[in-house]
């Protein structure tokens, strides 16, 4: 709580001690936003600076918001080597899933797509989801799940060149997956609510 005392030199003090509280504010938000260290990120958790639309909140870390065929939410990693020279990167995404348009009859089989893309926003809601991918994106890979998982299958480096971004060491990129979820009274209902997104990962490249 501020306390103005009577000289200008005590409102000034006042007055700065209220920019430092509201930039502390913002750093905070920031690196909530930021992806960290261990590159997984966008993960709208209860209490944190990023949130689910609709309360569709994931049942843990790692993943992105809860979709109608309550999986917890479809959770993206990353494993090989992000390398120009020998790119082995295969992009994992778990806990994909849908009802039908009358919600009913739960499936890991649905159509969606890798996106890359070299911007980190703020947390967006996209559909029943979030995301926080921006900047110049990409379609990666367009594909079905099976089961509930999707996994890429193209190089992406590669993909990303024939895109029109063509990758080179130390540069960075940032990925989500957008999957159809067709129930349109599951989380944020209505007609165009139809779709879902994961986590996003953090991926530096290397030569």
């Amino acid at each position: 709580m501020l306390r103005w005392i009577g000289s200008d030199r005590g409102r000034v003090v006042s007055t700065h001690s209220l920019a430092r509280a509201f930039a502390a504010v913002i750093v905070a938000v920031l690196a909530a936003l930021t992806p960290a260290s261990a590159q997984v990120f966008c993960e709208p958790l209860p209490g944190t600076a990023i949130f689910c639309p609709c309360f569709n909140f994931p049942s843990g870390p790692g993943r992105g918001c809860d979709n109608s065929a309550a999986t917890g939410g479809a959770a993206l990693t990353a494993a090989g080597n992000p390398s120009i020279s020998n790119d082995t990167l295969v992009i994992t995404v778990t806990g994909v899933g849908n009802t039908s348009s009358s919600c009913v009859n739960p499936t890991g089989n649905v159509p969606s797509v890798l996106i890359q893309g070299d911007v980190v926003v703020a947390g967006t809601a996209f559909f029943d989801g979030v995301r926080c991918v921006g900047g110049n994106l990409k379609r990666i890979e367009t594909a079905f799940t099976v089961s509930g998982v999707f996994t890429s299958t193209v190089g992406i480096s590669t993909t990303s060149a024939s895109l029109g971004d063509p990758l080179s060491a130390g540069f960075v990129r940032y990925y989500f997956l957008y999957y159809r979820d067709p129930c349109p009274t599951f989380a944020c209902t209505g007609t165009f609510d139809t779709a879902n997104a994961s986590n996003a990962y953090q991926i530096t490249w290397t030569p």
